[in-house]
């Protein structure tokens, strides 16, 4: 049983820090469709 709490915060403590550093340094920019290797949206529309 100590291995689940341990997991949980181990967990727990890992996304407070993601979400610190993201707080600390936010994203100056939106995410782009080329950010993810999508094709821009004129070529994405159907035809």
């Amino acid at each position: 049983m100590k291995h689940t709490y341990a997991g949980y915060g181990y967990a727990q403590i890992r996304k407070l820090e993601s979400h610190r550093r993201w707080l600390l340094n936010p994203p100056t920019q939106a995410p782009q469709l080329e950010d993810f290797g999508l094709e821009p949206p004129s070529s994405l529309s159907p035809t």
